[in-house]
C-alpha cells in the first residue's frame, strides 16, 4: 500500500514542480547561447531572471508540498484519504519519502541556476577554480562534502516543522483561527521556540569542533564548549582557533524524530477535517 501512495504522490505532485525546472532549464539554455552569441544585454537579462527562476524553483516546490499535504488531508479529500483501509501515519511517510526527493532536487536545481546565472553575469570558470584552490590550500577539500549531510539534515527539519504545524493546526481547538493562518502561526511559533533552544544547546553542550585557524586548517572533535571559549578568549582578538557545537545538531535529529512521531500521532487519533 505504501507503494500505491508513493505513486499518488509523485503523479500529484509532478503536474507543477517539472513545469518550473522546464522553465530554468530554458533560462540557462538562453543565458548559455547568448553568451556563445556574445549578446551582451540578453545575456544579463536571461541570467538575473535564471537567479530568480532558481530562488522561485526552491519556494514554489516547497509550497506545492505545504498544500499538497493539508489539501490531500485536512480538506474535503481527507475523507476519502482517511477511510483508506491503511494507518493514517503511512500518508505522512509517503509524503515525506516524495517531498523529500522533490525538495533535493529543487535545491541542485537552483544550485545549477545559480551557477549558470553567475557564469552569464562574469563569473567564470577561473574564479571557481581559484576558490576551490583556496579551498584545497587551507585543507577544506574533504570537509566540503559534510554540506550535503547538513543540506539534508535541513531540509528534513524544515519539513518535520511544517508537517507538525498544519497537523496541529487541524485539531479542534484551532478551528476558528482558518487553515492558513493557524498553520503559520504554529509554524512561526514553533520554529522560534526549537531555534532558542538549539542556540542554548550549541553553546552550553560539552561537544563541539575546534578549528585551528594557524596554518592548515585542522579539524578535531573536544570536549570544550562554546560558553568556555568565549570566556577564554573574551580579550583575544586574533584567535588560533575557534569552537563550534555540536550540540544544535543532535537537538536537530532528535527534534526530527519527535516531530515526525506527534505528527503521526495526532493522524491517527487526534485531528478532525475543516
Amino acid at each position: 500500500m505504501l507503494g500505491k501512495l508513493l505513486k499518488y504522490e509523485v503523479k500529484d505532485t509532478s503536474r507543477i514542480i517539472p513545469f518550473f525546472y522546464a522553465i530554468t532549464a530554458v533560462l540557462a539554455g538562453l543565458s548559455l547561447l547568448s553568451g556563445k552569441l556574445e549578446l551582451g544585454w540578453f545575456k544579463v537579462t536571461s541570467s538575473v531572471l535564471l537567479l530568480l527562476v532558481g530562488i522561485a524553483v526552491f519556494v514554489v516546490t516547497l509550497v506545492v508540498i505545504c498544500m499538497r499535504f493539508y489539501k490531500n488531508l485536512y480538506s474535503n479529500e481527507g475523507y476519502l484519504s482517511f477511510t483508506l483501509p491503511l494507518k493514517p501515519h503511512l500518508h505522512l511517510i509517503s509524503k515525506a519519502i516524495v517531498s523529500f526527493i522533490w525538495m533535493i532536487l529543487s535545491v541542485l536545481i537552483c544550485l545549477g541556476a545559480f551557477y549558470v546565472a553567475l557564469y552569464g553575469l562574469g563569473v567564470d570558470g577561473e574564479i571557481w577554480s581559484s576558490v576551490l584552490d583556496e579551498i584545497e590550500r587551507y585543507g577544506m577539500g574533504n570537509y566540503i562534502y559534510l554540506i550535503i549531510p547538513m543540506v539534508c539534515l535541513s531540509i528534513l527539519y524544515l519539513m518535520s516543522q511544517i508537517y507538525f504545524s498544519i497537523t496541529l493546526a487541524n485539531r479542534p481547538q484551532f478551528h476558528n483561527m482558518g487553515p492558513a493562518g493557524a498553520s503559520i502561526l504554529l509554524f512561526l511559533a514553533t520554529n522560534v521556540a526549537l531555534q532558542i533552544v538549539e542556540t542554548i544547546i550549541t553553546i552550553i553542550i560539552p561537544l563541539s569542533v575546534n578549528v585551528n585557524l594557524s596554518g592548515s586548517l585542522d579539524i578535531s572533535l573536544t570536549t570544550q564548549n562554546m560558553v568556555g571559549f568565549l570566556v577564554e578568549n573574551i580579550n583575544n582578538q586574533n584567535p588560533s582557533s575557534i569552537v563550534i557545537g555540536l550540540g544544535g545538531y543532535i537537538f536537530d535529529i532528535i527534534m526530527i524524530c519527535v516531530l515526525f512521531y506527534l505528527t503521526g500521532r495526532m493522524m491517527n487519533k487526534k485531528v478532525s477535517l475543516r
